[in-house]
């Protein structure tokens, strides 16, 4: 379903105008992409240098450090499923300072109030 905000017709002058509101995700193909936080035990003082690794990696879309029984989560996107344990076995899994991963793949995203709004409008 479109949402069009705004629509200007002119048959006279053969122009048609509108503004279509889509949702980020359907802009970014992330129809049938795969998301899924991976979080890993580091070696003590590597946090980092382990972020500022894995965020070069293209399916990471952000890294952060955090307190509690993992030291870093990283949230990834990727096509498939078979993708995803690729980028986990042969990327993450080979830093020598990760010593543990534990991935969970994203069922259904909800959005908050910040990123509700931040709709991407495009011309018809």
């Amino acid at each position: 379903m479109r949402n069009i905000l705004l629509l200007i017709e002119s048959k006279k002058e053969r122009i048609k105008l509108g503004v279509e509101l889509i949702p980020q995700d359907l802009i970014e193909g992330d129809l049938m992409a795969i998301k899924a936080y991976v979080m890993m035990k580091v070696s003590s003082g590597s946090e980092r240098d382990i972020c500022k690794k894995i965020i070069e990696f293209n399916e990471v879309m952000d890294a952060s450090i955090v307190y509690g029984e993992f030291d870093v989560i990283a949230k990834v996107k990727v096509g498939d499923l078979k993708t995803l344990e690729n980028f986990l076995s042969e990327n993450i899994r080979n830093i020598p300072s990760i010593v543990l991963t534990s991935t969970m793949i994203v069922a259904r995203e909800y959005k908050g109030r910040a990123t509700r709004n931040a709709l991407k409008i495009r011309s018809l």
